[in-house]
């Protein structure tokens, strides 16, 4: 459990309802000001590591060694970002198998990052190669794909800038395989009411995500997504997964899914800033019919 106020807790469920705090003895229990906190297997062991975004402070990556033991780890993977630090999400953006994080900052004091996955237990910032460094006063984000061609787009909101006392404006990159472009004004999603929160869903099950968008000098802003209804990219399929044997939700679960021979994933985590999500795992199609293979662990 992130906290701002207060240091981080970790409860471990022990069934029958009942759930120990063991902050001290798993080491998690730091006291920075914390704003999120993402579980992610990040070298496929099987046990989900923990990267903390604090606001102001360093962020930390703990690397999880089971038994209710983490150390921390985060020069050693390179997940370092001292900056004012608010939201985070994972893709895969290049497609390469390996989940990549994305983290929100104040751009007057230190660009938002974008950690690529090497896929050898090290990150590499390449925000600012892709483009995607600069959104103002960032908070929530959220990836998805938001035009079914198959790779995640990002839409990040923002709050305001305390030097001026005026909101900035969201932002939206499509992703073009090599960078990012923002398209916000193109697509009319480029409000400057001080958004803080974010989440994207299927509100009226028509396969493609819409946006809510929880502002902090204003009212919601609902985003209904039409970039899809033509007669191309129309197909997705979408898995509402539940657990059995592992948590309920299935959070932490990758979906992979083949077509024409190349593999797609997501990441299932659920995390988002302020809130939480259990909507199924979405994948747009692009023009294929067909799904030659499914993969959930």
């Amino acid at each position: 459990m992130s906290d701002w106020q207060l240091p981080n807790r970790f409860f471990r469920n022990d069934g029958n309802n009942i759930f120990t705090d063991i902050s001290e003895k798993s080491r998690l229990n730091d006291p920075r000001r914390s704003f999120s906190a993402l579980p992610l297997d990040f070298n496929n062991d099987g046990l989900l590591d923990i990267y903390v975004v604090n606001d102001g402070q360093e962020n930390q990556f703990f690397y999880n060694y089971g038994y209710d033991q983490f150390e921390e780890a985060t020069v050693r993977v390179q997940l370092s970002n001292h900056g004012n630090g608010m939201g985070v999400d994972v893709c895969d953006f290049n497609n390469d198998g390996y989940f990549d994080i994305y983290v929100t900052n104040i751009f007057r004091y230190q660009p938002n990052a974008f950690f690529v996955n090497n896929g050898k237990g090290v990150f590499f910032d390449l925000s600012r190669q892709l483009g995607i460094d600069n959104t103002d006063w960032g908070w929530g984000i959220r990836f998805f794909d938001a035009d079914h061609d198959m790779d995640e787009d990002v839409y990040v909101v923002n709050g305001f800038d305390s030097l001026d006392g005026e909101g900035n404006r969201n932002r939206f990159f499509r992703n073009d395989v090599d960078e990012f472009s923002n398209i916000s004004s193109e697509l009319g999603v480029d409000s400057n009411i001080q958004g803080m929160g974010l989440e994207v869903f299927d509100y009226d099950s028509d396969g493609d995500l819409d946006m809510l968008v929880g502002n902090r000098e204003g009212s919601v802003d609902f985003y209904h997504n039409t970039l899809v209804e033509t007669e191309v990219n129309v197909n997705w399929i979408q898995f509402l997964l539940q657990g059995t044997t592992s948590n309920r939700n299935a959070y932490g679960s990758v979906v992979v899914i083949t077509c024409a021979g190349v593999d797609y994933y997501r990441y299932h985590s659920g995390v988002n800033l302020f809130g939480q999500s259990y909507k199924p795992v979405h994948f747009g199609l692009d023009n294929n019919d067909q799904i030659h293979n499914v993969q959930i662990e």
